[in-house]
């Protein structure tokens, strides 16, 4: 049976790796949306 600290370990290193990837998709659509306004000038 899991402890409640592995089970808070588990849940911790998900919520990194969640952040992780919504901050780069994050910087993508930056850099979408700053290709996109130099090329319309």
């Amino acid at each position: 049976m899991i402890t409640l600290i592995r089970w808070f370990q588990i849940k911790a290193k998900e919520t990194k790796y969640r952040l992780a990837f919504w901050r780069f998709i994050d910087g993508l659509l930056a850099e979408l949306e700053k290709q996109s306004e130099s090329s319309s000038k």
